[in-house]
C-alpha cells in the first residue's frame, strides 16, 4: 500500500507545482500579424489544432493585442490572454498562437543593450547582446525569459529585459 500512496502524493504535487509554474512565468507580448481577418487561437500548438479563438486585427495603436504568454512548443506560443492596450478582452482562456505573429521588444533598465545566454540563467555563457528598444524573435520560453534569435544568434534573454507593451516602456 506504501508503494502506491508515495507515487500518488509526488504526481499530485508535481501537478500542483505545474499549474503554480504557468502561473507565475507569465511574459507579455503583443499582436502583430497584419491578416484582417485576425490571428486564430487553438487548442494545441499545430496549425491542425482546432480553432478556439481569434484575435482581431488591430486598426490603431489603441486595438493591439497584448498577450500573456505562458509557454512555448516547436513555433507556437502558449497564451492565457489576450487583450487591446485600452482593456477590451479578446481571449481570455488558454490556446496556442504561432510565435511568427508575436512580439516583444528589449528593454533595460540602465537603458543599454541587453545580454543573451547560451543557457536560461544570467550564470551561462553570454552568446551576445542586443540593443536596447529592440523586437525580438521569440523562439522559445521559460521562467527565466524568452529564448530569442537576433542577427545570427540564438539564446536566452532575462524576463527582467523584456516588455510587451506594444505603446509604452514597462516598469
Amino acid at each position: 500500500m506504501k508503494k502506491m500512496i508515495i507515487p500518488a502524493i509526488f504526481l499530485l504535487l508535481l501537478g500542483f507545482n505545474t499549474f503554480a509554474q504557468d502561473n507565475k512565468c507569465v511574459r507579455g507580448g503583443w499582436v502583430v500579424d497584419k491578416d484582417p481577418k485576425g490571428l486564430n487561437v487553438r487548442d494545441s500548438p499545430s496549425l491542425k489544432g482546432k480553432i478556439i479563438g481569434n484575435i482581431p486585427h488591430a486598426k490603431d495603436d489603441g486595438e493591439q493585442a497584448m498577450l500573456d504568454i505562458i509557454g512555448y512548443s516547436n513555433g507556437w506560443l502558449k497564451i492565457q490572454l489576450a487583450e487591446s492596450v485600452d482593456g477590451t478582452t479578446f481571449f481570455k482562456e488558454t490556446g496556442w498562437i504561432s510565435a511568427k505573429k508575436v512580439a516583444a521588444s528589449v528593454e533595460t533598465k540602465t537603458g543599454k543593450s541587453a545580454v543573451i545566454y547560451f543557457q536560461p540563467n544570467k550564470t551561462s555563457k553570454k552568446v551576445g547582446t542586443i540593443p536596447n528598444e529592440t523586437f525580438i524573435t521569440i523562439v522559445g520560453f521559460d521562467c527565466f525569459g524568452f529564448r530569442v534569435s537576433y542577427k545570427g544568434k540564438t539564446g536566452w534573454l532575462s524576463a527582467n529585459d523584456t516588455c510587451g507593451n506594444p505603446v509604452t516602456t514597462c516598469p
